[in-house]
């Protein structure tokens, strides 16, 4: 994703001897519901993978840490921290953020 690599972790939840399996991922840092489907033709088997584009988000985390400011917040420390997901076919994002700043 955005040129990283990354590791899946998923389940098949279906399977068709011979015929499909669908899986989706149960950790990383994203969602994916896939199928794979399987049909003979003449020349052997055709396999045909469907990804299902608008299950596709990403869980992300913006963390800022504050070491000073100017003026009267010179000495200012904290954290701030905002989770949230990005939905990868729309590009819009949700989450929340929460955080304390000591001002010294």
């Amino acid at each position: 994703m955005l040129g990283h690599r990354f590791e899946l972790l998923g389940r098949v939840s279906e399977y068709a001897p011979n015929r499909r399996f669908a899986l989706e991922t149960t950790s990383g840092p994203v969602r994916i519901e896939a199928e794979l489907a399987f049909e003979p033709i003449p020349e052997g088997t055709r396999g045909t993978l469907t990804i299902r584009p608008d299950r596709v988000t990403a869980d992300f985390v913006t963390t800022v840490n504050v070491i000073g400011g100017t003026r009267q917040y010179e000495d200012a420390t904290g954290q701030i921290v905002a989770p949230g997901v990005l939905d990868l076919v729309t590009g819009s994002t949700s989450g929340t953020y929460s955080g304390t700043i000591y001002l010294g």
